[in-house]
């Protein structure tokens, strides 16, 4: 008897030179060719690159071309010679008078490592449709969405020359979105393959400094000479003294030595308690670049809960290099002011109640019209001042994502396609996507060091009133009625249809059709589990065609659907809003973030950068900046 998976498929005469058989069977097309020696060569039928037949093709010696596009394969192994990818090769015999083939599926595991090359070889010629064949064929093997996504995250983290970017953060909210896609799986991991890839394409491994072995008790220089310690022998002492030392080398911008340190620290066995706090507590010794630090220390860890512990080293190497590499914005001359204003309260951090036992309500009116419209002086005392009273700081925080939100409304959009000046969409959707990672961070690593977080985001909010469309021209928030609001909310199964007032949301959304969208926004949308699963599937479907534009897509949209629900969840703010005739103002992320969504960006700027470079180089102007950088 045959071993199980030989399948009989001709008579052995009925294979003859120059006459490729093909035979089905169950899934597999399969071309069967003889060679003038006499040996048979079975593989796939489709081609790997565009699925065209290869038995059409053409054989030379041991080589056959697909006569489509060119690609050439070896019949004795099914290697590619030229093209991309391999085809399947097929074990073939006679026996009995008959030719026989194995179409034994290899266990998954086996095919493994052959697909991740595969992807690797993908990712170096940027050809994303090799990619997205190998990510089908890998899900086929039981490779799981983490295992694909951590490999595409441990290739970027080691390439990023400035350290964790855009492209890994986002690469969070798309694996949060994964259920998002059940009809198409493949969808978001590609989009985050490609995201975190495509700007760091062939740029060599980065160095990393050399892991420092710590042991505890920790004193004196870093190194130490046991590499194997025990994290059980560390105290929460020692764990500060590392704290201690990792935020004094990036604060000198000592980048090998942070990173020797984290490397030891980890394999000391420190977690993420303590790894997340230490760096959150680092990216707010300052403000850093816009809030990209603070931002993408929550990002790591929600992608590291994703994709494992294992692929700590590269991830957190690269956002230490992100910390150490980041502007430090309160060093410039523009924030002496915030400096200077922050002197006031440095005794009240170790006051402040991290963790407030009472359920005050914040002053949200006085802390809208402080961060909105007041000074600077006005919005850091609106905060101290909820502080002072006991408020929870993450329901500060999510006040703040409000004003963020707010301010994102009033965008002046003729900005985006103005040349003379500095600031478009994508600088105040920071002001949002910060507001949330200063929320996310109090809520998961609360401390005193992390309510400056709190400080930073209002003086981020306060400072980009010059963006602000005039107040005649602002956008009016929808009134509604609350039986349509009800409806809206009532709609919790996200695979349902979207209704007829969803739909032309989306519509006008996909259309780039800013104006059109935010007319047909309706109060309680925000609550419409359809539409919420929509606007993700729009977002990260190819919303936007440069990288860094759809990472903005991705990262504000996932943080207005966090705020707007947090705020719908507090029920202080429920009870406000009802008190108010149902304010839509809870829902002011989402809407905020669907008026930037809907608007046309000017993603090419080469033109742009033509007439920066002519002014800069031959007349000594630079870009207007309205917020005064």
């Amino acid at each position: 008897m045959e071993a199980k998976g030989w399948v009989r498929i001709a008579d052995d005469d009925a294979v003859r030179v120059g006459t490729p058989r093909t035979v089905r069977v169950d899934k597999h097309q399969i071309v069967v060719f003889r060679l003038p020696s006499g040996s048979l060569h079975a593989i796939d039928n489709r081609c790997p690159h565009e699925g065209y037949p290869l038995s059409t093709g053409r054989v030379e010696g041991d080589v056959l071309t697909c006569e489509w596009h060119n690609w050439k394969f070896r019949l004795c192994d099914g290697a590619c010679v030229l093209g991309g990818e391999d085809v399947r090769r097929y074990p073939i015999k006679v026996s009995d008078g008959g030719v026989w083939l194995d179409v034994t599926e290899p266990p998954g595991e086996e095919r493994q490592p052959a697909l991740f090359k595969g992807l690797l070889g993908a990712f170096e010629e940027n050809d994303w449709g090799q990619a997205g064949r190998t990510i089908v064929r890998l899900r086929e093997s039981d490779a799981s969405a983490a295992a694909i996504l951590g490999f595409g995250c441990d290739y970027a983290a080691e390439r990023a020359l400035y350290g964790f970017d855009h492209g890994l953060a986002v690469s969070a909210d798309i694996a949060a979105s994964l259920g998002d896609f059940d009809d198409t799986p493949s969808l978001p991991i590609l989009e985050a393959l490609s995201l975190m890839v495509e700007p760091n394409l062939r740029r060599p491994v980065r160095e990393v400094g050399d892991p420092i072995s710590i042991t505890g008790p920790l004193t004196g220089a870093d190194t130490t000479t046991d590499a194997s310690a025990d994290a059980g022998a560390l105290s929460d002492d020692d764990w500060q003294a590392i704290e201690d030392r990792l935020r004094a080398h990036i604060e000198a911008e000592e980048l090998a030595q942070a990173e020797g340190l984290l490397r030891g620290a980890l394999a000391a066995g420190a977690g993420p308690r303590q790894v997340f706090r230490w760096l959150t507590h680092a990216a707010t010794d300052h403000f850093l670049g816009y809030g990209h630090a603070h931002i993408y220390c929550v990002k790591a860890e929600e992608l590291l809960d994703f994709i494992g512990w294992q692929h700590a080293d590269p991830v957190l190497t690269s956002l230490v290099a992100e910390i150490v590499y980041d502007t430090r914005e309160d060093r410039l001359p523009y924030m002496r002011s915030f400096g200077r204003a922050m002197e006031a309260y440095q005794g009240h951090f170790a006051t402040w109640q991290v963790k407030p036992q009472t359920s005050a309500a914040p002053d949200i009116d006085a802390m809208l019209a402080a961060v909105l419209d007041g000074s600077l002086e006005d919005a850091l005392a609106s905060v101290a001042a909820e502080l002072d009273r006991g408020v929870a700081p993450d329901r500060v925080a999510l006040v703040l994502g409000l004003a963020a939100a707010e301010r994102l409304l009033r965008f002046n959009a003729s900005l985006e396609h103005r040349d003379d000046i500095s600031e478009g969409w994508l600088s105040v959707t920071h002001l949002l996507t910060h507001a949330d990672a200063v929320r996310e961070s109090l809520l998961r690593r609360p401390s005193a060091d992390t309510l400056r977080g709190l400080f930073h985001s209002a003086r981020f909010i306060q400072h980009s009133h010059p963006c602000d469309l005039p107040a005649a021209e602002r956008v009016s928030l929808p009134a509604g009625d609350p039986a349509a609001a009800d409806a809206h909310a009532s709609a919790s199964d996200a695979s349902a249809p979207l209704g007829d007032a969803a739909r032309a949301l989306i519509d006008a959304v996909r259309a780039q059709a800013g104006d059109a969208a935010v007319a047909a926004y309706q109060p309680g949308m925000a609550r419409n589990a359809a539409l919420g699963r929509a606007l993700r599937r729009h977002v990260i479907s190819d919303s936007a065609n440069i990288p860094i534009f759809a990472d903005h897509h991705i990262k504000t949209t996932l943080a207005a659907q966090r705020l707007t629900a947090a705020l719908y969840a507090d029920p202080l703010l429920a009870e406000r809003a009802e008190h108010n005739g149902r304010r839509i103002e809870r829902e002011l992320p989402l809407l905020a973030t669907i008026r930037f969504v809907a608007h046309p960006l000017r993603e090419r700027r080469v033109a742009r950068q033509a007439l920066v470079a002519e002014d800069f180089v031959s007349r000594g102007a630079t870009q207007t900046r309205l917020r005064g950088y």
